[in-house]
């Protein structure tokens, strides 16, 4: 009981780690809840970790849910989502199952981060965790069951578009990087007019000319040689570079 403090185990302090890097970590809070032990388990006691409950299709918290710990500083789990009755495809055939956990709603809660995290891309992991929780339906109000409840992600998407900061350090996002074969290249509501890929030498091996409404470019490096190359956003105000390593 008491190394789930949020320092202590070693897969704790990993997410942790990975969340130090700009990794949004998002784990299940737990099964135990109809256990003796009751707990979440680690990593969801981690800090800087999103930990996710379960709840039924009715919003009531599941039985088996894993409970937060009295005594933890920060509100544990963090939010809950749909791990009781929850709609899955079955690995043997394509019917469409239901089933119980939150090895269900944390996926869930994973999946609607990252399709947050798309939308709001100059957010950082915990500025997403931290718009999450205000969203959510007990965010006034939070216990060891709920967390802050059940998120809004519309309101956090909002309330991320409001203080969104498109300073020129953040302005570029390339993702994936390192790039196998293909990357997408991201930017903020600054209107650029062309998009170039130099190598390492300053060449430039391919010119795109964009339109003030353009925000994302789809960039195929296939046919590139592994090695380094830079990203470089232009228009009549401003001229940013980014790195980016082709494997």
């Amino acid at each position: 009981y008491s190394d789930l403090d949020g320092n202590t185990t070693a897969v704790t302090n990993a997410a942790d780690l990975a969340a130090a890097k700009g990794i949004l970590v998002v784990n299940s809070a737990g099964n135990s809840g109809n256990d003796p032990w009751k707990y979440l388990i680690a990593p969801a006691d981690g800090d800087s970790v999103l930990a996710v409950g379960a709840v039924d299709q009715d919003g009531i918290i599941t039985s088996f849910s894993s409970y937060g710990f009295d005594w933890a500083s920060k509100i544990k789990p963090n939010i809950v989502g749909q791990g009781g009755n929850t709609a899955l495809t079955s690995i043997y055939t394509d019917e469409i199952i239901t089933g119980n956990g939150t090895s269900y709603s944390s996926p869930l809660i994973a999946g609607m981060m990252a399709c947050l995290w798309q939308s709001r891309p100059f957010a950082s992991n915990m500025e997403l965790i931290q718009a999450i929780e205000e969203s959510a339906s007990q965010y006034s109000n939070p216990d060891y069951q709920y967390g802050y409840g059940i998120p809004d992600f519309y309101a956090a998407q909002l309330s991320l578009a409001v203080n969104e900061k498109p300073n020129l350090e953040n302005s570029i996002r390339i993702h994936p990087n390192p790039v196998l074969n293909y990357t997408l290249v991201q930017w903020n509501r600054n209107a650029y007019n062309a998009l170039e890929l130099l190598d390492i030498q300053g060449r430039i091996l391919l010119k795109q000319q964009l339109n003030d409404l353009d925000t994302h470019y789809n960039l195929v490096l296939e046919s590139y040689k592994s090695g380094i190359y830079f990203i470089r956003l232009s228009n009549d105000n401003q001229v940013i570079t980014k790195k980016i390593i082709k494997i």
